[in-house]
Parts: structure tokens; C-alpha cells; sequence
């Protein structure tokens, strides 16, 4: 498997997807989100260079391919380490950050000899807000 460099130089259009994905990390983009996100300002970013820049975030494991819905690939930041609670009822979402001394990464190292680098669960429930 290929070393991820995230030291890496990126291009301008690179970075201008990268920064989309920090202003809001907790999202799930797909191209056409991200150029809505990337043209408001007045910058002009093709289709394809935005497929360009996200194939090389996910090449340097910046981003990652979070799910495919109905054809159209998902992508969401792969750097931090959260946690999302999901009310199977209203939908309310929650975002919780896990550092790194969280117990599960803990027994993961120990048991496994696994460093996890990053980490996203999705727990589902019942919220006690308006449901």
C-alpha cells in the first residue's frame, strides 16, 4: 500500500476542494455540492477539475468515498475523529469529537497493533428532544 503524504504541495483547485471539506467537516459532499460550495465566491471550477482535485485528495487519503446514493459518489474529510449520533425518528445529528486517548483506540492498539489515524461511527437512536 502507498505511503499517504499529507505534507504534500497541492495545486489551487486541490486546496480549494480541501477547504470546503475543513469549513465543514462533518459533511458529506458530492462534486456538484462542492462546486456549488467552490463558485459562490465568484471562482469558476469545471466539473472536471473538481473530479480531478477530489480523485487526487482521496489518492493522498485526505478525503475519502463515503458512500455511492443512487450513482453519485459521496465524500467526506478522513482526517479527525468523530462521532455522530443519529434520532432514527426526528433525524437531529449530534457531532462529537473522539480524541485520541478514547479508550477504543487504546484496546485497538494493544489487541490488534492497529494506530488508527482516524475514525468516524455512526450511532443511531432515539433523541430526547422532539421525539
Amino acid at each position: 500500500m502507498k505511503e499517504l503524504n499529507f505534507d504534500q504541495k497541492l495545486t489551487r483547485n486541490v486546496e480549494l476542494v480541501l477547504q470546503v471539506f475543513q469549513k465543514k467537516p462533518f459533511e458529506i459532499f458530492d462534486v456538484i455540492m462542492l462546486l456549488e460550495d467552490i463558485n459562490k465566491d465568484a471562482t469558476v471550477m469545471s466539473q472536471r477539475t473538481a473530479y480531478r482535485a477530489v480523485e487526487r485528495l482521496m489518492a493522498i487519503g485526505r478525503i475519502t468515498c463515503n458512500d455511492v446514493v443512487k450513482g453519485t459518489r459521496k465524500y467526506k474529510l478522513a482526517e479527525g475523529n468523530y462521532c455522530t449520533l443519529v434520532c432514527g425518528k426526528c433525524g437531529r445529528k449530534e457531532h462529537l469529537e473522539i480524541n485520541k486517548e478514547y479508550t477504543l483506540y487504546q484496546k485497538i492498539y494493544k489487541d490488534y497493533g492497529f494506530a488508527i489515524r482516524s475514525a468516524t461511527v455512526k450511532i443511531y437512536g432515539k433523541c430526547s428532544h422532539a421525539c
